[in-house]
């Protein structure tokens, strides 16, 4: 065979095997038993996905179009969650599904974790008014107290108990390289994304809507935070609160 039809051959295979690799690399939420008819509620498969993802190395769980229904889901090293365009990832209605044990509540959080990102042109919905509705009725009725759950740094400690227990969308704490990009989050019940004692964390083109005068973003005790290309449609909330001893590039 002459050298130069054998050195494309090769050329071929490596390419073959490289593209395989990277589509490995995607995985489908509803090969997982994840329902997007915004009525099942998904926590489990949601977990289980991610859980087998990180197991493997690492890879992109990607919803496609419909609504999600979820409870807390936490992330591990080497995970993205790709919500497309078209797909909604929605909170349960319950404070229950929202309670991560001895984490702050939070849809989506992680603690100690590296390389966890969450991108696509899709939405994370806070469905704010059900789950304050189910924090009082719990609260009023004596079955949760505000010291019961742990609150995210910076919460006021003046905040009565509902407010406490309301869970952020996205909270990282201890992670390093976090990426979010190009979502949009809405319907927020408590500060949007908050990052505690975290490192490497690059927000991009995200896009926050009705956030009801929480902050988009609140940083305490981080380095390397970068912000840019961000918008909020409530102009009279300031974009974030950070804490005196964080140490970041830029933010806007």
């Amino acid at each position: 065979m002459k050298p130069h039809i054998l050195r494309y051959i090769l050329a071929a295979c490596m390419l073959a095997t490289c593209t395989l690799s990277s589509s490995a690399k995607d995985y489908q939420a509803v090969v997982f038993g994840a329902k997007s008819d915004g009525v099942t509620l998904n926590t489990q498969s949601i977990q289980r996905a991610i859980d087998h993802i990180a197991a493997e190395g690492g890879g992109r769980l990607i919803f496609t179009v419909g609504r999600y229904l979820t409870g807390a889901i936490q992330l591990k090293s080497n995970v993205t969650l790709h919500i497309g365009k078209g797909a909604t990832l929605v909170a349960a209605p319950s404070i229950y599904d929202m309670l991560t044990g001895s984490m702050p509540p939070a849809l989506i959080s992680a603690k100690g974790q590296d390389h966890v990102a969450i991108t696509g042109k899709g939405v994370i919905e806070g469905n704010s008014q059900k789950l304050q509705n189910s924090g009082k009725t719990q609260v009023d009725k004596g079955y949760l107290r505000a010291e019961d759950v742990p609150a995210h740094p910076m919460t006021d400690a003046k905040a009565d108990a509902v407010t406490r227990l309301m869970p952020c969308i996205i909270y990282m704490e201890q992670c390093s390289n976090v990426t979010i990009k190009n979502i949009q989050i809405q319907d927020a019940t408590n500060d949007a994304i908050v990052l505690h004692q975290s490192k490497g964390c690059k927000l991009e083109s995200v896009r926050f809507f009705h956030l009801h005068g929480h902050l988009p973003l609140v940083q305490d005790q981080c380095t390397g935070v970068t912000s840019k290309d961000n918008y909020v449609d409530d102009k009279s909330v300031a974009y974030t609160l950070v804490s005196s001893e964080c140490k970041n590039e830029s933010l806007k």
